[in-house]
């Protein structure tokens, strides 16, 4: 999947206060790229009221070196690992739960606010839902 970052050029606020916008209202360059991601996924139905999932996606950082900041951390490539279920306790009522795993590569930055490297970089995220539809 090709993304399109490149329209994200710069980081401008717009404060209605003079005093509050001469300071923070200066737009800072970002001058994203476009980048490529690579996602697959599978869905397998168990039984009837049993569904599982599988994701895996591996993203290549839009961020130039030159423009990188604290904000968002950002290593040149990112690896997500995801698995979840669903189970369908009776028509119309639904549980699931899925577990998401994210790694970013280390990337060392020598820019005019960054001179150094961000490394060890992952996320956990859990998430457990009921639904109902109608």
């Amino acid at each position: 999947m090709r993304n399109f970052w490149s329209d994200y050029e710069n980081l401008d606020f717009n404060y209605n206060d003079r005093i509050i916008e001469s300071q923070f209202g200066k737009p800072k360059p970002k001058d994203w790229k476009d980048s490529n991601s690579y996602r697959f996924g599978f869905y397998y139905d168990f039984t009837e009221n049993w569904k599982g999932m599988l994701g895996v996606a591996h993203l290549v950082s839009p961020i130039p070196s030159k423009t990188l900041g604290f904000e968002l951390p950002e290593s040149k490539y990112m690896w997500v690992y995801s698995l979840g279920t669903t189970y369908r306790i009776k028509p119309g009522w639904e549980v699931g739960a899925s577990y998401l795993y994210l790694s970013k590569g280390d990337r060392s930055v020598n820019n005019n606010d960054i001179k150094g490297k961000f490394s060890d970089i992952s996320a956990h995220l859990i998430t457990i839902s009921a639904g109902f539809s109608f």
